[in-house]
C-alpha cells in the first residue's frame, strides 16, 4: 500500500471487493495458488508458516494486478487513445520478436515514439521498464515450454535470454518461486 502515494486512490481500491475490480491472473498468481493446493512435504509448523507466505504474496500480487489494471482501465486514464495503440504495438513486437535481439530504440521506432516516450508507457502501464517487461514474457515462455516437457533447463535459459543457467535459475525463482528444475521434473516430488 506504500505505492499508493495518494490516499484517495488507495481509498478507492478498497471501497470494493477485490472480486469487482477487472484483472488478469498472473503466472505468478496461478502459480501461488497451485503451490497452495499442492504444498511441499513440511513438519506440520513449517506447512502452516508456508502456507501462510505463500497466501500473503497472493494478497500481494492480487493488489498489484488490480492496481495497476484500474490504472489502465480507468475513466479519463493516464494513457490517451493514441499511447494505447503505440503500447499495444510495442507489446505486439515485443510478443513476435522475443527470440529476437530487442532495444529500446527499435521497439520505440517500430511503434511510432521517441524511447523515452515508450519507457513512460510501460512505467504507467506495467509499473516496470520495457526491458523488464521483456524480461518477464521471456521468463513465461521459458516456463510454459518447460511446463511442456520440450526443452532442457539449458535451452529454457537461452529461450528467457540468459547465457548463465545459474543467473536464468535465479530469475526463475525470482518470479515465479520455484525453480526451472521443479517445473521440467514435477513427478520426482520436488514440488510436492
Amino acid at each position: 500500500m506504500e505505492e499508493i502515494g495518494d490516499e484517495r486512490q488507495a481509498k478507492a481500491l478498497l471501497k470494493d471487493n477485490l472480486a469487482d475490480h477487472r484483472w488478469t491472473v498472473t503466472p505468478r498468481v496461478a502459480e501461488l495458488v497451485r503451490q497452495v493446493l499442492a504444498p511441499q512435504v513440511f513438519t506440520p509448523a513449517l506447512r502452516n508458516l508456508y502456507l501462510e507466505g505463500r497466501a500473503v504474496e497472493i494478497v500481494a500480487e492480487t493488489i498489484s494486478a488490480v492496481m495497476h489494471a484500474d490504472r489502465r482501465t480507468e475513466p479519463g486514464s493516464i494513457l490517451r487513445g493514441h499511447e494505447a495503440v503505440r503500447l499495444m504495438r510495442a507489446k505486439e513486437l515485443i510478443a513476435e520478436s522475443l527470440t529476437a535481439s530487442l532495444s529500446v530504440e527499435l521497439i520505440a521506432r517500430e511503434s511510432g515514439i521517441s524511447a523515452s516516450g515508450l519507457q513512460r508507457l510501460f512505467r504507467l502501464s506495467e509499473g516496470h521498464s520495457v526491458f523488464e517487461y521483456v524480461r518477464r514474457r521471456r521468463l513465461d515462455r521459458a516456463f510454459e515450454a518447460l511446463k511442456g516437457g520440450e526443452i532442457t533447463v539449458q535451452e529454457a535459459s537461452a529461450i528467457a535470454g540468459y547465457s548463465s543457467p545459474a543467473n536464468f535459475a535465479t530469475a526463475f525463482r525470482r518470479q515465479f518461486g520455484i525453480t526451472p528444475r521443479e517445473v521440467q521434473f514435477p513427478s520426482l516430488g520436488l514440488r510436492n
